[in-house]
């Protein structure tokens, strides 16, 4: 320990000055217990006339004082703090002079610079890898640059990772052979980090790209994976065939990646956005899959997706025309109607026509009955489908009720589908007859449910009907039917004014 410690500051209040005389008494004890302690209040009083006092112990004996002031200085926010880091970073101890050095990159100024480029030179490892990283956090570039560069070609791995994210942010193109060199490093972890800094850099080098391209065949996957993402970064021609040919790859991870990284090239790159769309009609369902939702994700959250997007929607081919209808999240009843219910192929109709039916504006009920009514449209059944929500308009369900007595049995099932949700005594007969006559244990179910919660007024059908299946041979049909009438007498009477 140094001397004793005697400070005095202007005009506490008493009982501040109280806590201040005895930490700094506390400061001199010989227990380091108590100087840790005292330490730490000083501290905690959060103002900076501390910082003398707790300066002249940043000598002490004892580490654990030492980190002590650190972390006292850290809530004190003063102006004598960067002076008080800088002698940290002298310490004996390498665990004092690492923690010194980190809190020097706080402070964006010329002083700190010499103590942190001396600090890549300790013989301590972590001394030397948070200097590096230090430095690579400050704005010294001139001064910072040489040093970073250096330690490119350190010996220990970390250092080396470090020194490249450093270098990330520079702009002058001498940085790239050191990292171009890294690209080539025996270990994984360096060539992981080389790489993806080279997508970075923020300068065009005709070396980057190809160093990138040799990257995909490294033998490590995440080197691999990385180099993906990294092309995303270029408009190079050689990179949009380079991705295609990896989004085909065997890998499911890597053509995962390949694809992604084709979605990010096409905001600037429109030959990555056509790529994108021919995976579309890929046999593989993972790619087919990973495309669209690729391709969904750029419609929602780019305005340039959007209108390139139309762009390739004259593709001639229709298996591409009819993913793009269901990849594409921002639909109007207009757009389909004028644009995907005119097209030429059936199929593309008909995802057109899946659209529709999700949609409630009262454009699209027209289409949905013309479509519906038409006997020879292939999609029938799929335009009933979007009929419940239009229910509100009185047109509905009359077709409704009209579809479910159809001689299609497609048509039939789709009908009574969409009448399940109706509050309405005109489906009790074609409910009745469902639970009475179908075989199907499903169908029989559905009716039993639909009768018991939606009919809410009694209605002598209802009640026949559910007593009749008393004796039906199917046991899980009775006592569906049971609690079917009970759930049903209860709606009645819970619906009766009171």
């Amino acid at each position: 320990m140094g001397g004793m410690v005697r400070v005095v500051w202007a005009d506490p209040p008493p009982a501040v000055q109280k806590q201040i005389e005895q930490a700094l008494k506390q400061l001199n004890d010989p227990d380091s217990k108590a100087r840790v302690a005292a330490v730490q209040a000083l501290g905690g009083l959060g103002d900076p006339r501390a910082v003398p006092a707790l300066a002249k112990v940043l000598n002490d004996r004892d580490m654990a004082v030492r980190q002590a002031v650190i972390y006292a200085f850290d809530k004190l926010n003063s102006s004598q703090m960067m002076s008080a880091y800088l002698a940290l970073a002298k310490d004996p101890d390498p665990k004092v002079r690492q923690m010194g050095v980190q809190y020097l990159w706080r402070f964006n100024d010329p002083q700190i610079l010499p103590a942190v480029v001396k600090a890549v030179d300790d013989p301590d490892l972590n001394v030397r890898y948070t200097a590096v990283y230090v430095l690579g956090q400050l704005k010294q570039d001139r001064e910072a640059f040489p040093v970073l560069l250096k330690a490119l070609g350190d010996p220990e791995k970390r250092m080396r990772e470090t020194a490249a994210w450093g270098l990330a942010q520079v702009t002058d193109p001498q940085v790239v052979p050191g990292i171009l060199n890294l690209a080539k490093d025996v270990d994984p972890g360096v060539r992981q980090v080389a790489v993806s800094v080279l997508g970075g850099l923020k300068f065009a080098d005709p070396r980057i790209v190809p160093a990138i391209l040799k990257a995909l065949d490294d033998q490590d996957t995440t080197v691999r994976v990385v180099a993906l993402g990294a092309l995303a970064h270029f408009t190079n021609p050689l990179v949009v065939p380079a991705l295609l040919k990896r989004a085909k790859h065997q890998d499911p991870h890597e053509h995962a990646e390949a694809i992604k990284a084709l979605g990010l090239a096409s905001s600037k790159n429109p030959e990555a956005l056509e790529a994108l769309l021919t995976l579309l009609k890929d046999p593989d369902d993972s790619v087919r899959g990973n495309a669209w939702a690729i391709l969904r994700e750029l419609t929602r959250n780019d305005a340039k997706a959007d209108a390139a997007f139309f762009t390739f929607f004259k593709n001639p081919d229709a298996q591409v025309r009819q993913q793009m209808v269901g990849s594409y999240l921002h639909w109007t009843p207009q757009m389909l109607l004028t644009l995907v219910m005119r097209d030429r192929d059936p199929g593309v109709r008909q995802a057109g026509l899946a659209q529709l039916r999700q949609m409630h504006d009262p454009q699209v009920l027209p289409v949905l009955l013309t479509l519906a009514m038409d006997p020879k449209n292939e999609s029938r059944a799929e335009a009933i489908y979007g009929l419940p929500h239009h229910l509100t308009d009185p047109r509905v369900l009359p077709a409704l009720l009209t579809f479910a007595k159809d001689s299609d049995p497609g048509m039939r099932q789709a009908a009574i589908d969409a009448l399940q949700v109706v509050d309405d005594p005109r489906i009790i007969p074609i409910f009745i007859e469902e639970l009475t006559t179908r075989k199907e244990d499903w169908a029989r179910y559905r009716a039993i449910e639909t009768l018991s919660h939606r009919i809410k007024f009694h209605d002598p059908r209802i009640v026949e009907a559910f007593q009749g299946l008393e004796n039906d041979p199917d046991e899980q049909i009775r006592a569906r039917g049971r609690m079917g009438l009970a759930y049903y007498l209860q709606q009645v009477k819970e619906s009766r004014p009171r």
